[in-house]
């Protein structure tokens, strides 16, 4: 009797055992899939996850002649080849930059390689999309956006109007109704 029991209790240790085991599996095998499959090796300059990328690159080094020092509104993507939604973006900043190179520059700033601008500034999530106008971060955008909001934040500052136009009034104000009296 004692057999059978610890036979029991053996067998059900080891059906919860493996079906932890394949829950384990499976969680493992949904996060790879969401994380979008990283590899091992690190991405080339300028492309992500080993797509060439249309958008130029920035480094520490060159950050200050390209970006702060530029007569032109300069957008810089700061990202990572290992973060998904910074790969999510680069389709959406390639095509943004492609749209609007003659009017504004765009840039990607790998931030595993050029911590110090990436410092300064304090990004703390990627992918961050700062808009640097005469040296000074005017707007900015952290996380992954769709290309509606990248033209709406970013758009308004390549011709200096704003996206949204006022609402016209089908009044006419109060003075305009009263003729002028003169003496």
């Amino acid at each position: 009797m004692l057999y059978n029991n610890r036979m029991k209790s053996e067998k059900k240790s080891g059906l919860k055992f493996w079906l932890a085991g394949g829950l384990v599996a499976i969680i493992c095998f949904g996060l790879t899939l969401m994380s979008g499959c990283r590899s091992t090796h690190s991405a080339q300059p300028g492309s992500v996850a080993g797509r060439a990328s249309e958008t130029p690159s920035v480094t520490d080094a060159m950050f200050r002649s390209q970006v702060l020092e530029s007569k032109s509104p300069v957008l810089v993507d700061f990202w990572a080849p290992w973060c998904g939604p910074c790969r999510m973006m680069s389709p959406i900043v390639d095509e943004f930059y492609g749209e609007n190179r003659d009017k504004m520059k765009v840039y990607k700033l790998n931030v595993d390689e050029n911590p110090g601008t990436a410092q300064k500034y304090q990004i703390r999530g990627i992918p961050s999309l700062f808009l640097f106008k005469n040296g000074e971060v005017v707007e900015q955008i952290v996380g992954s956006v769709s290309k509606d909001r990248l033209v709406e934040t970013f758009g308004k500052h390549l011709t200096g109007e704003t996206t949204e136009k006022p609402a016209e009034s089908s009044e006419k104000p109060a003075d305009a109704e009263k003729p002028q009296q003169t003496r």
